[in-house]
């Protein structure tokens, strides 16, 4: 039994509980409470998810490599430490590196979130996902595509989610437990307290 379950078991029963003894406004709320987290949660797993495939979607899948004077389109994949890449107006940095040739102003927002663009030249470090916004450069390739600043952050994103997780399990774990002992503890004091003539079965029952 998965917490999603649980929590529906609580929710049916509350509800139930409550509408049996009339309480129709407190089973509407029950309901509705239970609802609103139930969309809050996922919500906030649907905005982690789609933070990851917008950082991902940052940096484009090839680069124009020069190799002598020669320019050929390649997949960042096969680019190596020590290769030479041209970065045109406008387009986004694939990989990091240091510039070797040019001169421009570098849209960093998407890793820094600086507003401004930066300026930079001949001997500057360039981020993969930033924006070439004034000119082309050349880049001396400094770093893997696996090991570019971007995919780092990537990889800290998808770490803090396998965290929650980790913790979803451990909170599953307790609330196989913690469920069924809660309900046989209510069931047991609303049935043992009038059998034994203390109280009236709906005196009790309204108590739980």
């Amino acid at each position: 039994m998965g917490l999603g379950k649980c929590q529906t078991i609580l929710k049916r029963g509350a509800a139930f509980g409550a509408g049996f003894i009339g309480q129709w406004l407190e089973a509407a709320t029950v309901v509705w409470l239970f609802s609103m987290g139930n969309t809050l949660q996922s919500k906030t797993i649907d905005k982690a998810r789609e933070s990851i495939r917008d950082l991902m979607n940052l940096t484009p899948p090839e680069a124009w490599l020069k190799i002598g004077q020669d320019l050929s389109r390649v997949s960042v994949e096969d680019i190596s430490i020590g290769d030479i890449i041209v970065v045109k107006l406008e387009e986004k940095i694939p990989i990091d590196g240091e510039i070797i040739s040019g001169t421009s102003s570098i849209n960093q927002a998407p890793i820094t979130g600086e507003s401004i663009p930066v300026d930079k030249s001949t001997g500057d470090t360039v981020f993969a996902g930033t924006i070439n916004e004034n000119g082309s450069i050349e880049v001396r390739v400094s770093k893997l595509i696996e090991d570019t600043t971007i995919s780092k952050i990537i990889h800290l994103v998808e770490e803090a989610q396998e965290k929650k997780a980790q913790t979803q399990a451990i909170v599953d774990r307790f609330a196989k437990v913690y469920t069924p002992i809660v309900f046989v503890l209510a069931l047991l004091t609303m049935v043992i307290p009038p059998l034994l003539g203390s109280g009236t079965w709906h005196e009790w029952f309204t108590k739980h």
